[in-house]
């Protein structure tokens, strides 16, 4: 089932930005910028507003095997979607091949098209027993894994992976060469190894070094936090597309902005007042939508503090955030400040660096509880 990457214009967005489609597996993309899972991070909601920017695949939170064959409904909660929220794709973490392989099948009987292996995650609670990145120090076992996976899978297989466990057992060329033999259809790779987390620097060299050998598509990550650096990712490495992570917290924008300087169209810039505001308020209601307002509200309070990262006067709006319980609270709050800052006529984001980092994605204890 190895198909290589296909990329060609399939027609343009309504800004007017050619569209590049990519295929992988049995899915065909509308372009080749990725939402990557993110735990506790990229829900329906964040999904919904990220995909209207450009996204042409969003990921869901990060699924513990385990957790699935146990019919953990907390688990089974994070696959909520809805007929626009397509492509989708399902990250799965785990270190038995053969849990591993029921897991596919139990998610490809929920309609799931494209299930993704996590051998990235840096957190120890899932790097100590042999998943995320963990999974790096076991050649043997990731061939294993791979195999049972792919024999399981009927759509798109696919995995994201680190350079290695550290700098002296770097091993992502072995990986490449094992996923293009068992037939995976694609790979992420985050070019830094398991011990760096997510310090230092991502090394693009790797990307490089990977897609040369690689026989099937390979998209890069790591240290994508504007526009620039994702045209920049994919000119010096030659990768098949990006997968945006924490420089997508708070700003979906990042994926129209590539695809315009992609296609050598000027940048159209960040959202003005109204536009931000508009979708902040958007995914307050999503988030409500989808969790109830007690938990929504919890849920969406960090997406303020990213929202408004760079903004003029935000810093009290971001120590007010924790403290919101209520909707009507976060509204109110939201409205009174982006009332005052239109009135000011001033460039909201004059003065202030465009952000260059996120935090770190989340692992909720429901998903570490099935981590071993």
């Amino acid at each position: 089932m190895n198909m290589n990457v296909a990329a060609d214009k399939t027609g343009e967005k309504p800004d007017g930005t050619p569209i590049e489609g990519v295929t992988v597996g049995r899915v065909r993309l509308a372009g080749n910028l990725v939402l990557a899972p993110m735990c506790g991070v990229t829900d329906l909601a964040t999904r919904r507003v990220t995909r209207r920017e450009g996204a042409a695949l969003c990921f869901t939170e990060m699924l513990s095997s385990v957790a699935l064959l146990h019919d953990s409904k907390k688990t089974f909660d994070l696959l909520r979607t809805a007929a626009e929220d397509a492509p989708l794709a399902v990250q799965v973490f785990g270190g038995d091949p053969d849990v591993l392989a029921k897991a596919c099948t139990l998610l490809e009987s929920k309609g799931v098209q494209w299930i993704d292996l996590n051998m990235g995650c840096p957190v120890p609670k899932v790097a100590n027993h042999e998943a995320g990145s963990g999974l790096l120090k076991d050649l043997v076992l990731i061939g294993r894994i791979f195999a049972a996976m792919r024999k399981a899978i009927g759509g798109t297989f696919t995995c994201k992976i680190r350079a290695g466990w550290d700098m002296e057992s770097l091993v992502f060329t072995e990986v490449v060469r094992i996923a293009g033999e068992e037939g995976l259809d694609a790979i992420a790779f985050h070019p830094r190894t398991r011990a760096q987390q997510y310090t230092g620097k991502a090394n693009w060299n790797f990307l490089k070094a990977a897609k040369e050998i690689s026989r099937i598509p390979v998209f890069g990550s790591g240290d994508l936090f504007t526009p620039a650096d994702v045209i920049r990712m994919q000119r010096e490495t030659g990768v098949d597309g990006c997968y945006l992570a924490r420089g997508a917290q708070g700003n979906p924008w990042i994926f129209r902005r590539a695809l315009a300087g992609l296609a050598g169209k000027p940048d159209p810039g960040r959202p003005s007042v109204a536009g931000l505001r508009a979708v902040m308020l958007e995914h307050l209601d999503g988030s409500c939508s989808l969790y109830g307002e007690n938990r929504g509200v919890r849920m969406f309070r960090k997406h303020i503090g990213w929202y408004t990262k760079g903004l003029r006067n935000s810093a009290q709006l971001r120590a007010q955030a924790f403290g919101f319980l209520e909707a009507a609270a976060v509204q109110a709050t939201l409205n009174a400040y982006f009332d005052t800052l239109e009135a000011s006529g001033l460039n909201p984001w004059a003065g202030e660096p465009e952000a260059s980092a996120g935090n770190p994605p989340e692992t909720p204890e429901d998903c570490l509880a099935y981590a071993g």
